[in-house]
């Protein structure tokens, strides 16, 4: 339905239309798509339930958000665009201020507010979200694996460790 929408908002003679068709849809489905936002492909709402997603929204490919997540919500003054970069994931819950820039490859945490601008691949949590870079979160990510951990894993076949 958002792509419908989307195609004759496009258009000023029939934004009309696109606010009836989206009013209709959001009656459907309880998700609140304003007929601006601008999609990647593919872009997967899991339990849709109260997600709302303001205008002049970007939301980049392979992105997953959940249930009650709040994106381009009233934060600045003006038509700020909120950017979404490609494979992220927007926890329950979580809201994304107007004007807002999120990397790609993030992870926003449930019920975060995201209030500045993230870089690429990180991890943000809490109110106001914080964020760590995901290859400070790795143990594995700077350097050999230990091969004294390895021996620690049970071996293949077994529920115990050696």
């Amino acid at each position: 339905m958002h792509r419908v929408t989307h195609q004759l908002w496009q258009r000023k003679t029939t934004r009309g239309l696109s606010k009836i068709i989206r009013l209709i849809a959001r009656s459907l489905t309880q998700i609140d798509i304003h007929p601006s936002a601008v999609f990647g492909s593919p872009v997967l709402i899991d339990h849709g339930t109260g997600v709302v997603i303001g205008p002049n929204t970007v939301i980049g490919s392979r992105t997953l958000i959940y249930q009650g997540a709040t994106i381009a919500a009233a934060g600045s003054a003006g038509p700020a665009t909120t950017v979404i970069g490609s494979d992220c994931m927007i926890g329950s819950g979580a809201t994304v201020l107007r004007g807002v820039q999120v990397g790609s490859r993030c992870n926003i945490g449930a019920n975060a507010v995201v209030a500045t601008d993230l870089p690429d691949n990180c991890v943000a949590v809490g109110v106001p979200a914080q964020f760590k870079s995901r290859d400070t979160l790795n143990p594995f990510s700077s350097g050999p694996v230990d091969a004294g951990l390895l021996l620690q894993l049970p071996r293949p076949g077994t529920n115990r460790h050696p």
